[in-house]
């Protein structure tokens, strides 16, 4: 089951008095780490998603998760790059393999802008007014 919590929809006393009351759990709790983290994302504007870890997502399911259309994520699991099984007719994806393919994109978003950065502060080539010079011609 996946459960959405928009952040227009919650009053900041709501989750003022919900701080209040995680800060009497025990500060190893786990519960109270994650209601914390929870939190903080409402205070920075976040909208927040609650997937069962056991929970098979349906493409539409991912698709809202990814913020992404339904055509897209079949075009993910066609080209296998977000694994699935089959029901029937109908595709479903594990938890876990979601969460590998998040992770996946993430890091190779990150690989792609470290790589641009560094590229970017390599000095390119000279180009001399005979260059430019021949680009016109063309």
């Amino acid at each position: 089951m996946i459960k959405t919590l928009e952040n227009n929809r919650v009053e900041t006393d709501e989750i003022q008095r919900l701080l209040t009351a995680v800060k009497e759990l025990p500060a190893t709790s786990q519960l109270r780490g994650i209601v914390a983290d929870l939190l903080d994302a409402l205070n920075r504007g976040a909208d927040i998603a609650v997937v069962e870890q056991d929970k098979e997502l349906s493409p539409n399911e991912v698709a809202s998760l990814l913020q992404v259309s339904h055509p897209h994520v079949l075009k993910l699991i066609r080209s296998g790059l977000l694994f699935a099984r089959r029901n029937g007719s109908h595709h479903r994806v594990s938890y876990e393999d979601f969460i590998d393919y998040v992770e996946r994109r993430d890091r190779a978003a990150r690989d792609v802008a470290d790589a641009v950065q560094r590229a970017s502060k390599r000095p390119g080539p000279e180009i001399t007014d005979e260059d430019l010079k021949a680009l016109n011609e063309f």
